[in-house]
């Protein structure tokens, strides 16, 4: 990691509808979206929404969400990353997907430990 770079912590709850991201930062990469509810999400067939798996995530009344160049980004609330960017329409329509990173916590500190044991990443 570096001084511009570095870790923040995994969130091991669900977000709540209604969330936001509302955090200030210097970047010009920040854009402040909400948590959009499973009927919603659920709404849009081409989501192909998994509860359990993805967070619907952007403002109906706004045109703002990820956009190219924005994959893997991550959706931080209340400081903790809760899901990374995933995929959009591409027209800056929302919702975008996330990948809901509750879902996958045990498999990122496992993950992240092996390759810390054999060396390859340094946490």
């Amino acid at each position: 990691m570096t001084q511009t770079v570095d870790t923040i912590p995994l969130s091991q709850e669900k977000v709540k509808k209604g969330a936001t991201n509302a955090q200030p930062s210097p970047t010009l990469q920040e854009v402040e979206l909400t948590v959009m509810g499973k009927c919603m999400c659920m709404s849009r067939p081409y989501l192909h929404y998994v509860p359990s798996r993805i967070l619907c995530v952007g403002d109906s009344q706004e045109r703002k969400a990820p956009f190219l160049g924005d994959s893997r980004g991550p959706l931080v609330c209340d400081g903790k990353a809760h899901g990374i960017v995933s995929h959009g329409t591409g027209d800056w329509s929302t919702p975008t997907v996330f990948t809901r990173l509750s879902k996958y916590v045990y498999w990122i500190k496992k993950t992240a430990q092996t390759e810390a044991l054999e060396g390859s990443v340094h946490l």
